[in-house]
C-alpha cells in the first residue's frame, strides 16, 4: 500500500506533456501583449448617381461609398452632404435632394476630409401644351393688343416665366413684339404664332383701315399742260385712282366739311377758284378776271373759302406779290386779309377757337440776305390778331396744316441741310420738332390731317414706284409720327393730297 501511494505522488509531480505545455506557455508569456491593427483611411468617395440632369421640384436620394486606397469599401464611415447652391437645390444629411430652381448646382459628399462633387443641371418642368388667346381679334390700324399665352405641364399645371418666341406671317398687316403685343399696321388678316420649344399655337388678327376718308390728289401728266384731279380709296392693298373729271384742268382740291362739294383750282383765263359736286358735276367758277387765284381751303364750318391771289402776268412770289383772301362759299364777299406783307401762300384753317372764331395759318415769304425764306404766321379770318409761329431765318417753313384738335400744326421745313421734311409745331408752347423719327430722303410735300385727326397724308418720292423709278406717291403717318406707310405705288406722280369723307 505505501509503495502505491508513492507512485501516485510521483506521477503528479512530473508529466512529459504537462511539462512541454508549461514550457510553451512560458515562452509565450515572455513576448509581451499583441498591438491592434491600424484601420485603413478613406482615399476616395464614390457618389451615386454622378453628374445628372433633373427637373425643378424633383427629389432624388444620393448614396456615397467611401473607399480605401486599394478600393475597399469602407461602409462604416460617416458621410456628410452639402449643397453649394442652396437656392437651386437642398440636400439632407442622409442624402435626400430637392431641386428648387433652374440652373446648375453642385452637391458635395465629404468623408474624413475627402470630398467628391457632382453637378446637377436643373431644367424647367417641360411644357406639355400651349394655348394663345386674343380678346379682340379685329383691330383698327394703329391699335395694339396683348396676346396672352398659357403653357401647361403634363399634370395641367400652368407654367410661367418661359421663353416664348412670336412671329407674324404678314408684318405689313400686323406686327408682334417679343412681349406678345400686336400692332395693327394695314388692312388684311395676319396670323400671330407663339412658340415654345416644339410647341406652337396661333391666332388670326383682322385689321381694318381707320382711314375714314378717301384722298383726292392731282397729277400733271405733261401732255395736257394742266393737272388732272383724281380720287383714290387707300384701304385696299392695290389702290386704283380714278379721275374726278373727264378732262384736265383741275387741281389743288379742298373738300367741304360734309364731303359733298369740292373747291379746286380750275382754268378760266388763268388759274381761278371753282366748285363742283363731289362727282365732278355742277362746276361753278367763283373767281375770274383781273387776277389769278389758287390754293383754295374750305373753312371747317363750310361757310367760307380761303385762297391765294396775285396779279396776272407773272409767277407768284415777292416780285409778284400774293395775298391770302377769304370769300363766302358762293364766291361773294371777297376780302384780302394779308395786305401788309410781300407774299403769303398755302393758307390752312384752324378748328373753331374758344372765342368762336377761326384762324388761318399760312407761309409768309420774303427775301432775307439774298435768300428767299418763309415762316409761319396766323391771323383771324377777318385779318385781325396776327401771330408769328416760327422764326424768320435762313430756311423755309410752308404747307401748314392745322390738326382737328387745334393743338398741332404740321408743316414742311427746308434749310441748307434738307430739301423738305415734315415738322410739327406745338401751338401752345411754340416748340417745333421733326414729325418723323428718321428723316426721309428727298422732299416731303403737302401734308394734310385726316378729318378724325388720326393720320396725315403727304407725298414723297423717297422710294421707287413700280420698282424702277422715283415718283411722288401718297404716304400716311400717324399723328405721333409712327407707322409710316406707302399707300400708292403706280406711275402717277401725285401732288396736293387732301381727304374726302366717303359717301
Amino acid at each position: 500500500m505505501p509503495g502505491f501511494i508513492l507512485r501516485r505522488a510521483l506521477s503528479r509531480r512530473f508529466s512529459p506533456v504537462a511539462f512541454a505545455l508549461g514550457v510553451l506557455l512560458s515562452a509565450c508569456g515572455d513576448a509581451g501583449p499583441t498591438e491592434p491593427a491600424t484601420p485603413p483611411r478613406v482615399a476616395t468617395v464614390d457618389v451615386v448617381p454622378g453628374d445628372t440632369a433633373l427637373i425643378v421640384g424633383q427629389t432624388l436620394r444620393f448614396g456615397a461609398v467611401p473607399r480605401s486606397a486599394d478600393g475597399t469599401a469602407l461602409r462604416d464611415r460617416f458621410v456628410a452632404w452639402r449643397s453649394e447652391d442652396p437656392a437651386l437645390a437642398t440636400i439632407t444629411n442622409d442624402g435626400h435632394l430637392l431641386t428648387l430652381a433652374e440652373g446648375r448646382a453642385t452637391i458635395i459628399a465629404t468623408s474624413e476630409g475627402v470630398e467628391e462633387a457632382v453637378t446637377l443641371d436643373i431644367v424647367p418642368i417641360p411644357a406639355h401644351s400651349i394655348a394663345v388667346e386674343l380678346l379682340d381679334g379685329t383691330l383698327l390700324e394703329g391699335e395694339q393688343v396683348q396676346v396672352t399665352v398659357v403653357l401647361r405641364d403634363s399634370l395641367d399645371r400652368e407654367l410661367t416665366g418661359r421663353l416664348i418666341t412670336w412671329t407674324s406671317d404678314r408684318p405689313l398687316v400686323a406686327t408682334v413684339s417679343a412681349a406678345g403685343i400686336v400692332t395693327a399696321i394695314g388692312e388684311g388678316r395676319a396670323v400671330i404664332t407663339a412658340r415654345h420649344a416644339e410647341l406652337e399655337a396661333s391666332v388670326p388678327v383682322d385689321v381694318r383701315s381707320d382711314l375714314g376718308a378717301e384722298v383726292l390728289f392731282d397729277v400733271n401728266d405733261g401732255a395736257a399742260g394742266t393737272p388732272r384731279l383724281y380720287r383714290v380709296d387707300l384701304r385696299p392693298d392695290a389702290a386704283v385712282p380714278t379721275a374726278v373729271f373727264g378732262i384736265p384742268g383741275a387741281w389743288q382740291a379742298s373738300v367741304s366739311p360734309d364731303g359733298q362739294r369740292l373747291a379746286f383750282t380750275c382754268t378760266s383765263d388763268g388759274p381761278a377758284i371753282c366748285t363742283s359736286a363731289r362727282d365732278g358735276s355742277d362746276v361753278t367758277a367763283l373767281t375770274s378776271g383781273g387776277a389769278y387765284e389758287d390754293q383754295p381751303a374750305w373753312s371747317p364750318d363750310g361757310t367760307r373759302i380761303a385762297f391765294r391771289r396775285w396779279p396776272q402776268g407773272g409767277t407768284p412770289g415777292p416780285v409778284n406779290p400774293t395775298d391770302v383772301w377769304v370769300m363766302q362759299a358762293d364766291g361773294s364777299g371777297q376780302v384780302n386779309i394779308t395786305a401788309d406783307a410781300p407774299s403769303q401762300h398755302t393758307p390752312a384753317w384752324s378748328p373753331r377757337q374758344a372765342d368762336g372764331s377761326y384762324r388761318l395759318v399760312y407761309a409768309e415769304e420774303l427775301v432775307q440776305d439774298g435768300f428767299l425764306v418763309s415762316h409761319l404766321v396766323s391771323r383771324r379770318a377777318d385779318g385781325a390778331d396776327r401771330r408769328v409761329h416760327t422764326a424768320l431765318d435762313l430756311r423755309t417753313d410752308e404747307h401748314p396744316t392745322w390738326s382737328p384738335d387745334g393743338r398741332t400744326i404740321v408743316f414742311v421745313r427746308s434749310d441748307a441741310t434738307v430739301l423738305g421734311d415734315l415738322w410739327a409745331l406745338d401751338v401752345a408752347s411754340g416748340e417745333t420738332r421733326p414729325l418723323l423719327a428718321v428723316a426721309l430722303d428727298g422732299t416731303q410735300r403737302s401734308p394734310e390731317w385726316s378729318p378724325d385727326g388720326r393720320h396725315l397724308v403727304f407725298t414723297s418720292a423717297h422710294e421707287p414706284s413700280e420698282g424702277i423709278v422715283y415718283r411722288e406717291q401718297l404716304y400716311t403717318v400717324r399723328a405721333d409720327g409712327s407707322q409710316l406707310r406707302k399707300r400708292t405705288n403706280d406711275g402717277l406722280a401725285k401732288e396736293n393730297p387732301t381727304w374726302q369723307p366717303r359717301p
